[in-house]
């Protein structure tokens, strides 16, 4: 259901962004492969794994995504992974590690550079700034 809404959402708030420089089904490919990200960016998907569920080829649709939002699917993925770690480091409930891994990092190390280049900050030091755990001082 969230999936369809997404679409829906975007094809609303996109459709005069498309115009005539892009075709309709190129603009439906993308912003499919964006839904999916969305509800699958936990588990190992790439450019390839998202053109076979698709059943397009990989650089097309690798082509398609970038006329339409301006990066690629990899960046795509990488920066919905991203937006959830940065949610649950401020939660200050889990392991930066399982978070990680809860987000689709299988290197917990890659996840660390990533992010850092990503928010400029490392994941630690994002937590300290932004956790919403706070410690009664009275």
């Amino acid at each position: 259901m969230s999936l369809m809404l997404t679409l829906i959402l975007w094809e609303v708030t996109h459709s005069r962004a498309v115009g005539t420089a892009h075709s309709d089904s190129s603009a439906l490919l993308a912003a499919r492969a964006d839904a999916l990200i969305r509800a699958s960016f936990q588990q190992p998907i790439s450019a390839s794994t998202l053109a076979a569920q698709m059943g397009c080829n990989p650089d097309y649709l690798g082509r398609a995504f970038r006329s339409i939002y301006k990066h690629t699917l990899t960046e795509a993925i990488h920066k919905i992974r991203i937006r959830h770690a940065t949610a649950l480091l401020g939660e200050g409930l889990t392991t930066i590690d399982a978070i990680a891994t809860q987000c689709g990092f299988d290197d917990i190390g890659y996840f660390r550079r990533l992010f850092k280049r990503l928010t400029g900050m490392t994941p630690r030091d994002y937590r300290r700034i932004h956790s919403r755990v706070h410690v009664n001082t009275a």
